[in-house]
């Protein structure tokens, strides 16, 4: 049941369904923005290459944008956003600290896959955004890292996990992920899935003393 508030017409939520032309034209942008920030570098890269890469007149190009600057935060706070999000609800699940690392894991390479060109461009043009919106990327990716690390924390306090330093043990294992970018192919031998379960276990075999492995280790001894 749909209740229409005074002034307002069905016609205008079906409107709302899905995404107008404008916001669909708005993405493509984004998405030739990152493509051509990560091929010729972002200082390389005019307006007017990004216009010819969606077939647009180079003012046409400001209805939807208001500067190359603004593209590039918003492909950085984007990727960060939605990784963030994802980590977020792994954290709030009611599951043990070494499933919400399996799918902490996961979940990060499975976004490093699938987003390749955006944290080319993170990791190599951040310092193109002025300090004020450095920050707010900076902030965000602080958060994500003390999440990963508190997942780290509740495993030690349980028990479950032997680690002398949380802190550089979440770095390794962030560093490790967020290398993919380099050599992940769309199409090659693994699966992002595949290479997130390697990468769990890579860690809980060697840097963490887990439960199970442990127990696992000491039969083969």
């Amino acid at each position: 049941m749909v209740v229409l508030m005074p002034g307002v017409s069905v016609r205008h939520f079906r409107r709302r369904a899905g995404p107008t032309k404008g916001e669909v034209r708005r993405e493509k942008v984004i998405g030739a923005a990152a493509l051509l920030f990560r091929e010729k570098g972002y200082h390389a890269t005019s307006m007017q290459d990004i216009a010819n890469e969606v077939g647009l007149r180079k003012g046409s190009l400001y209805y939807h944008v208001s500067s190359k600057e603004d593209l590039l935060f918003q492909i950085m706070d984007r990727g960060v956003s939605s990784a963030l999000k994802e980590l977020e609800d792994i954290c709030a699940r009611d599951l043990p600290p070494m499933e919400k690392l399996r799918q902490a894991v996961n979940s990060l390479v499975g976004a490093l896959a699938n987003q390749a060109e955006r944290v080319s461009i993170f990791l190599q043009e951040l310092r193109a955004l002025p300090p004020d919106r450095v920050k707010i990327i900076a902030n965000k990716r602080k958060r994500y890292e003390l999440l990963f690390r508190g997942i780290l924390e509740e495993g030690i306090r349980q028990g479950l996990f032997q680690v002398s330093d949380a802190k550089v043990a979440t770095y390794g294992l962030l560093g490790m992920c967020n290398w993919i970018h380099r050599w992940y192919r769309d199409g090659g031998a693994m699966s992002p899935a595949q290479i997130g379960q390697t990468f769990s276990e890579i860690f809980l075999w060697g840097c963490l003393d887990a439960g199970p492995h442990k127990s696992r280790r000491r039969k083969t001894q």
